[in-house]
């Protein structure tokens, strides 16, 4: 049987490896989309993309929360 704290730590190694990866890509995503909105034609097709970059936004946000308190977690053990 695995030592338990051993296990804690490979379980928040591989949640902050996940992390990193979903926020580069995120990251990405919202640069992307944020470069195509002049492409929108009508007001609600801009509408539409203002509230999806902003929901994106706001997941880069929660990741990089998510990311920082995995770090405190690994940091104080």
């Amino acid at each position: 049987m695995k030592d338990q704290n051993q296990l804690r730590a490979q379980v928040l190694q591989c949640i902050l490896s996940t992390c990193g990866s979903q926020l580069d890509q995120c990251e990405k995503q919202a640069e992307d989309l944020a470069s195509i909105m002049p492409l929108a034609k009508t007001p609600q097709q801009r509408t539409s993309m203002n509230i999806i970059l902003d929901d994106q936004k706001k997941l880069v946000k929660a990741l990089k929360r998510l990311q920082s308190d995995v770090l405190v977690i690994l940091e104080v053990n």
